[in-house]
């Protein structure tokens, strides 16, 4: 009686006539053929291809920038506003030489103890010209800087707004003590409301959130 055996490991069996040819694991074998060695593993050890995330949401830190919100525009126009004013004050400015002079004259007049010659005036009329000029150009510097620091949600940007408003008000109440042209009293009225409104623009709750986002660090 005889005794089959299995063949020996990698060898395959006989194919009989009409049997297709092995198959080890989707491989087909030839008969008395070896199985072929197994794919090697994917270089990602077995897990695919990570899938590809989206941004996150608006405003988050993988997200794109914050939208300005509509109180923030209206602060952005009232800063740019304030800053035309200033330009405007310096337009009156070059045209107010002769009046700065008779008023610091007038005011020698009624000086008590020596008194200024009319040179002296004369300098006088043209160092304070000269400052007017620079502090409104300076000032409209300010005014535009600010608009476009807290338009992009500079959070600093806010606190030093909020300083210049209060310089402001305490420019506004020395202006209103002196002698100056009444003109110059209107515009500095006129900046003070616009930049009280600002202010209040600045401090809205949506404006809040729209610079705690673009504060916020993005990775």
């Amino acid at each position: 009686m005889s005794t089959s055996y299995p063949p020996p490991p990698g060898e395959g069996e006989p194919q009989r006539p009409g049997e297709p040819p092995q198959d080890y694991g989707g491989y087909a074998v030839p008969p008395g053929g070896s199985a072929p060695p197994p794919p090697p593993p994917p270089p990602d050890g077995g897990y695919g291809q990570a899938p590809a995330y989206g941004p996150g949401p608006a405003g988050g830190p993988s997200g794109p920038p914050a939208a300005r919100p509509p109180a923030m525009d209206q602060a952005v126009r009232l800063m740019q506003v304030g800053g035309i004013i200033a330009l405007i004050g310096v337009v009156v400015g070059l045209f107010s030489r002769g009046t700065i002079r008779d008023a610091i004259a007038k005011a020698n007049e009624t000086a008590t103890g020596s008194k200024l010659s009319e040179s002296q005036i004369d300098a006088a009329a043209t160092a304070s010209f000269a400052f007017a000029i620079v502090v409104g150009l300076v000032g409209a510097g300010l005014w535009f800087w600010m608009a476009r620091a807290n338009g992009n949600g500079r959070k600093w940007a806010r606190t030093v707004a909020t300083v210049f408003f209060v310089l402001s008000l305490l420019s506004l109440f020395g202006s209103l003590v002196q002698t100056e042209p009444i003109i110059t009293r209107l515009l500095g009225v006129v900046q003070f409301l616009v930049g009280a409104a600002a202010i209040y623009f600045l401090y809205r709750k949506e404006s809040t959130a729209f610079y705690a986002a673009r504060s916020a660090p993005r990775y």
